[in-house]
């Protein structure tokens, strides 16, 4: 499972994941999947100071639950800045798909 997110307004999550957010961890309840992560794409041009947000905007809303796990596996990248995005996002994949684990691959350091 791979949870995906653009950098979106202050740093927040899109509407449609904050509603339904709630019933996709539910409907895991206590066996939450074995590989997965969460990818969150932005372009720090116009969200410099929240670029990533969606990181912490899912930290808030993911600690606790039976899909924390996917907060371990993170891959941040900006499209515009770095050409050889999707193969840094596509090498990410290959190790949670092969190992399960894929720890965090950050192209940016602006994590707040």
């Amino acid at each position: 499972m791979i949870f995906a997110s653009p950098t979106y307004g202050q740093g927040e999550l899109h509407h449609v994941w904050t509603t339904h957010l709630p019933q996709l961890i539910q409907s895991f309840g206590a066996a939450p999947p074995t590989q997965g992560g969460l990818l969150v794409l932005g372009d720090r041009r116009y969200h410099g100071h929240t670029f990533a947000g969606a990181v912490n905007a899912f930290h808030r809303h993911l600690r606790g639950t039976p899909l924390a796990p996917l907060l371990g596996r993170i891959c941040v990248v900006d499209p515009r800045e770095n050409p050889a995005w999707q193969q840094h996002a596509s090498a990410w994949l290959d190790v949670i798909l092969q190992e399960g684990s894929g720890g965090p691959y950050d192209d940016a350091e602006y994590h707040h």
